[in-house]
């Protein structure tokens, strides 16, 4: 930048190009500066440095400028737009490591470079003692960040190291569990195919049982047959008796609408059948009540209080309410019967038509399916002469249709 022709010296050309980027510079400008205010009095040097980066500022152009000014690096810490930012020297080899650190002012290191190059240290520590104490400030103020800097790197460090342990915990987590999940359903499928087997073993056995037992039946002559029909007749009329002794109300007193209370028992006059209260009479006196299975929007006039009575047997007390009410609560109002055959399924039919008819349900479903219509046919053929039976039907299309055999059960 000098120049002996135009009369200028270092500080007069550098100060002749800055003024012509002062003139060129706006928002879109980036300004690269070298030694900044250098080659005059260091006071007034950095006096103008900082006078000339300001402008840059307010201007919006991006700037970049190298300086050895401690005022310059001080000038940075306090504007908020001014970062410091320094390349890394090892005063150990006296080679640059090419590290740049944001935020960190460099050090001009040349006290310590002089006394590796072989400066007597008597002129060194001279120098030093030179030295203002702001100048002394900043030294050990910018050595202080650079420790720190190389704090915050090393738990940086380990900070990226123990990110990545744990994401090779993780991993091992995730293969664990899709391990364990693949166990488990080799587990379930074992299971599955173990219950098949026994399902499969236990309705051979049951076939083979039916088997024996038709062909023991074929055996029996008429009369054993009708002298069971006779006795099984007997058993379902005193069956019915007890029934109907056991849902007998004792009181007969009728229910006022400020008696009702959720959760007391009742008794169902219309369906002869014990229930409890599950919501308070409605603004038509109407009753929510639970009977078995059955959840009956039931009228106040149809409701009466309850006392369960009890059968004395050789002294004490039975408790054969409890039985019928716990019947009336397990009961289904419908039996699945696809896949029976004829004679198995027509022994559960009988069964169910009784316990139905103990637990005072007054319509069943009994589910048979479509198929061939064999087990259908015969299932109407054992209705028509059974005495629980007042009427059945096929279902309707919204009730399964010829699949289904709807069933309403004799009054008591």
């Amino acid at each position: 930048e000098q120049s002996l022709q135009q009369s200028l010296s270092t500080f007069s050309a550098h100060l002749k190009n800055i003024i012509r980027i002062l003139k060129q510079v706006d928002e879109n400008s980036l300004v690269l500066l070298d030694e900044l205010g250098a080659g005059t009095d260091p006071t007034e040097g950095a006096a103008l440095a900082k006078a000339i980066l300001e402008y840059f500022i307010q201007s919006g152009a991006k700037t970049i400028a190298t300086t050895h000014y401690s005022e310059l690096k001080s000038f940075a810490y306090h504007h908020s737009r001014v970062e410091n930012a320094s390349v890394e020297f090892d005063v150990e080899t006296l080679r640059p490591t090419y590290r740049l650190l944001i935020g960190i002012p460099g050090k001009s290191n040349a006290l310590v470079i002089s006394e590796k190059l072989g400066l007597p240290s008597k002129l060194v520590d001279r120098a030093r003692a030179f030295l203002s104490q702001e100048a002394v400030r900043t030294a050990d103020l910018i050595a202080n960040l650079e420790r720190e800097q190389l704090l915050a790197e090393k738990e940086h460090a380990l900070v990226v190291e123990y990110k990545k342990e744990v994401a090779e915990e993780l991993a091992k987590l995730k293969q664990r569990a899709a391990e364990l999940e693949k166990q488990k359903q080799e587990i379930r499928r074992q299971a599955q195919k173990e219950a098949w087997e026994i399902t499969k073993q236990a309705r051979q056995e049951s076939e083979a049982w039916l088997k024996e037992f038709k062909e023991a039946r074929k055996k029996m002559d008429r009369q054993a047959l009708g002298e069971m029909e006779k006795i099984k007749n007997e058993l379902r009329e005193k069956e019915a008796i007890l029934a109907e002794e056991v849902f007998r109300k004792k009181s007969g007193k009728s229910l006022k609408i400020e008696e009702i209370k959720v959760g007391m028992s009742v008794f169902l006059n219309r369906f002869k059948q014990q229930g409890y209260v599950l919501e308070e009479p409605n603004e038509k006196g109407q009753v929510l009540v639970q009977a078995g299975i059955m959840r009956l929007l039931v009228d106040l006039r149809d409701l009466s209080t309850l006392e369960e009575e009890t059968v004395k047997a050789n002294g004490r007390t039975t408790g054969i309410g409890k039985i019928v009410s716990s019947k009336a609560k397990n009961i289904n109002s419908e039996i699945h019967l696809r896949g029976f055959p004829v004679d198995e399924a027509l022994l559960e039919v009988e069964k169910y038509l009784d316990d139905a008819y103990l637990a005072g349900l007054p319509k069943v479903r009994i589910i048979h399916g479509k198929g061939t219509g064999t087990l259908r046919s015969a299932i109407t053929r054992f209705l028509q002469n059974h005495h629980l039976v007042a009427s059945f039907r096929l279902g309707n299309y919204y009730e399964g249709g010829q699949g289904v055999t709807i069933v309403e059960l004799a009054k008591k």
